[in-house]
């Protein structure tokens, strides 16, 4: 959401959002949630939404 948020407005700083996001599933997996300080899983494993998530960026034109 807040990638989409901030497309339009500051490319750079939304595609670094975007970068770090898919970094971050990438090497954790998909979970629930994510610490926002330090990126450990929270919440429950294999959860559709980060998956969601993860498709909705890569699959972005």
């Amino acid at each position: 959401m807040i990638y989409q948020g901030l497309i339009k407005k500051d490319p750079e700083y939304a595609n670094e959002i975007k970068k770090k996001t898919l970094e971050l599933i990438e090497e954790k997996g998909f979970h629930e949630y994510y610490s926002y300080k330090d990126g450990s899983v929270m919440g429950a494993n294999n959860f559709s939404w980060s998956a969601a998530l993860y498709l909705d960026l890569v699959l972005e034109n």
